[in-house]
């Protein structure tokens, strides 16, 4: 079923959200690092359906626990792993750090912003 168009701009607006936040993050190293342009959202199955980046591509990334149901996993790198859980039920952000070696993984539909290096 396609968006509606309030249902579109709720979209653009939480992406928007998820970007600002992003950017208050990284406010005091803008020389050091840098927000996506986009956000980046999983899939419920085939392409898509598993998203990954890792470290040390990726240092950073913020996850819109509003976003559709799936969850971001942080693992790797000989860390424990952990688990943020995302559903429209849910509000608010949250900033994940990656250390050398981890991997975030994308599982759903959840939606997220990478903080890369420059």
């Amino acid at each position: 079923m396609p968006e509606s168009q309030e249902e579109k701009k709720a979209r653009r607006e939480r992406e928007k959200a998820l970007r600002d936040i992003a950017k208050e993050v990284i406010k005091d190293y803008k020389d050091q690092y840098r927000v996506d342009h986009h956000v980046t959202t999983g899939a419920d199955s085939g392409e898509g359906a598993f998203v990954s980046e890792m470290a040390p591509d990726v240092v950073k990334v913020v996850v819109d626990k509003g976003s559709e149901r799936g969850y971001v996993e942080i693992a790797g790198g000989g860390l424990e792993a952990f688990f943020i859980r995302t559903s429209p039920e849910q509000s608010g952000f949250s900033v994940a750090e990656l250390q050398n070696g981890q991997m975030c993984m994308i599982n759903g539909r959840s939606t997220v912003v990478y903080i890369r290096p420059r």
